[in-house]
């Protein structure tokens, strides 16, 4: 039998984990702004959802980080996951880590709130969510095609 952790916040949002689910989220840059365009920030996001898998126990499956905002495909190892304590806990380790490296920088990175969070029920949802990560950058009209854009685990994953 599935447990169930619900987690409440702001404007009634529920947030399910059920065990052995994984999750497709998004979480964007305040006020959608291109603030990850930079690849020196990019690779502090890729860093920063590194450690926060390692943390938690969580396997990232597929990700991308765009200019504006960041796919993640993650399977947490453990039932008790919360999906907030992850988001909060890479969007902190980010912002910490680019105002370290960019002191001058104090503006916002991050939108407020938990963003996009779906779980992933069967494996042809988990398929359509990895093709989706692969072909944004292709969608946003910054690379020709999904195995050549970096910030993507798409140039490392050949099973489509």
């Amino acid at each position: 039998m599935k447990t169930q952790n619900v987690i409440q916040y702001q404007r009634n949002c529920h947030r399910f984990h059920y065990e052995g689910d994984s999750h497709f989220l998004t979480f964007s840059c305040y006020e959608r702004k291109p603030a990850l365009r930079d690849d020196q920030i990019k690779r502090i996001v890729g860093t920063a959802i590194a450690d926060t898998c390692s943390y938690l126990s969580v396997d990232l499956w597929a990700y991308v980080i765009m200019p504006e905002h960041v796919h993640l495909l993650i399977h947490p190892r453990l039932p008790d996951f919360k999906t907030g304590h992850f988001l909060v806990r890479a969007k902190r380790k980010t912002t910490n880590a680019r105002n370290k490296k960019f002191p001058d920088n104090k503006s916002p990175l991050w939108l407020a709130g938990g963003g996009y969070d779906r779980n992933i029920f069967s494996a042809d949802e988990l398929q359509e969510k990895l093709r989706y990560i692969h072909l944004n950058p292709v969608r946003k009209g910054i690379s020709s095609g999904e195995s050549e854009y970096v910030w993507s685990c798409a140039p490392t994953m050949s099973f489509f």
